[in-house]
């Protein structure tokens, strides 16, 4: 989690743990990351949830997108980021399906072994439309670059 959380810094975003949940039928996701008004939920999966649990905490994520949250992030081993895409595929509302991005990234220990770069891919929204080119140019922050930070023999 420490090296997800720290892509994410580099990144010029702020960083912080979820609220506690109230009880155990409520999920907490991972960690929080804000970069201005922008507010995503970034969760860390080594291995598959059961079933009934994905469709649980996959509703939340629906009402999370649907509540303000920008996107939803997974980032985790290929097995389990399929179970996470397949699940999606059936609990998340299809409005907000594209939000909740899944990243194959790291191996069972939670080592980082491949490229992060998806975490950013959709992470820059269009400016609204009917808006002119000078006025976008003038307001657009800068497209921030997928933050490149060492790895010493091989694992973060």
């Amino acid at each position: 989690m420490a090296a997800i959380s720290a892509r994410f810094m580099a990144a010029g975003y702020a960083w912080s743990r979820d609220r506690q949940p109230a009880s155990t039928r409520e999920h907490a996701a991972d960690g929080i990351a804000r970069r201005g008004e922008r507010v995503e939920r970034v969760e860390v999966e080594l291995t598959a949830k059961t079933l009934a649990r994905y469709q649980s905490i996959l509703l939340g994520h629906t009402r999370w997108l649907t509540e303000g949250v920008e996107r939803v992030v997974y980032v985790g081993t290929s097995a389990a980021m399929r179970a996470v895409s397949r699940e999606a595929d059936k609990w998340v509302h299809p409005a907000v399906r594209d939000r909740l991005v899944t990243v194959a990234a790291l191996d069972e220990r939670g080592h980082i072994m491949e490229d992060l770069d998806a975490l950013w891919a959709s992470s820059n929204t269009a400016p609204p439309l009917g808006r002119g080119i000078e006025d976008e140019a003038a307001e657009a922050p800068p497209a921030l670059p997928a933050p490149t930070l060492p790895v010493w023999g091989g694992r973060d």
